[in-house]
Order: structure tokens, then C-alpha cells, then sequence
């Protein structure tokens, strides 16, 4: 699988959580933000923060899928 850098701007960030569920369910077969490499923090729902954990790597597939542009791929080459 081709490695990307992800690109975060967490002011276009939502909260929707759509990336932990496509990671969810790329990795382990089901819709869980819990068992999501990337994790979305919003305290008091204001303004999410984005992070990932250990486990990420770098696929891409959440930028692909990111709606809102709070995330990005850039290629390791690059």
C-alpha cells in the first residue's frame, strides 16, 4: 500500500467522524470510531481536533474521504 503524508487543517474539521468509520471498517470490518486509527476530539463540540495513533499508517483512505477538505494526502515522494 502506497504511504501518504496527511495534511490536517482542523479549522474545516466538523466533527463528523466519517474518517474513523472508513478506517474502522477498512481495518477492522466494522463501523467503530473507537477502533479508528484516527481520533477526533471535540471538547464541548466547538472545535474538533484531529490526531492519529500509533497504529496509522498513513494509508490515506480518510482524506479520500474527508468531505469538509480538514484533511489531505501528500504523496512520501513528494
Amino acid at each position: 500500500m502506497e504511504s501518504f503524508k496527511i495534511i490536517v487543517d482542523p479549522k474545516k474539521c466538523t466533527g463528523c467522524r466519517i474518517c474513523q468509520f472508513i478506517c474502522s471498517s477498512l481495518y477492522h470490518n466494522e463501523f467503530n470510531p473507537s477502533k479508528s486509527y484516527i481520533i477526533i476530539l471535540d471538547e464541548y463540540e466547538l472545535s474538533p481536533r484531529i490526531q492519529f495513533s500509533d497504529q496509522c499508517n498513513n494509508c490515506g483512505q480518510c482524506a479520500r474521504n474527508c468531505l469538509y477538505g480538514a484533511l489531505r494526502l501528500e504523496s512520501e515522494g513528494d
